[in-house]
């Protein structure tokens, strides 16, 4: 995957991710939550962790592989961050149950958020980000 390819990939998660991420982005109000969104709409607020996991996790994993994601550090951070909120919410608890945590929220830990943090220069911030997500699983 080239720079300038990733880097459109990579616009293209944060503008699927950017109403998960500004809280109330559209307000909450959309119809559309348990639908897979369109290619070019936003996730609705409240779209499930799966849901948006099974969009995302073929783009993200061609990130982590191809390491263009080491370009983009704050989407990285806004994932951490939102995996972690939606983790939470699931659960309302410290700890998520393993029952929330389905093959494709898996698939992109295991392919995307754990391997990306070693291509990132030495930072205290993306260790802690990536930390505090992974504590709550089970």
């Amino acid at each position: 995957l080239s720079e300038s390819v990733g880097a459109d990939v990579c616009a293209w998660v944060a503008s699927m991710i950017k109403n998960l991420y500004n809280e109330g982005g559209n307000d909450g109000k959309s119809s559309r939550a348990s639908i897979l969104p369109l290619l070019n709409s936003p996730f609705p607020t409240e779209t499930p962790l799966s849901e948006i996991s099974s969009v995302l996790r073929g783009p993200l994993s061609t990130l982590a592989a191809s390491g263009v994601i080491r370009l983009a550090q704050p989407l990285y951070i806004k994932l951490c961050q939102i995996y972690n909120k939606k983790l939470t919410l699931a659960e309302n608890k410290v700890e998520v149950e393993i029952k929330c945590i389905d093959d494709n929220i898996m698939s992109v830990l295991s392919t995307f958020m754990v391997p990306s943090l070693s291509l990132f220069p030495s930072d205290t911030l993306l260790p802690k980000e990536l930390w505090s997500l992974l504590k709550k699983l089970p």
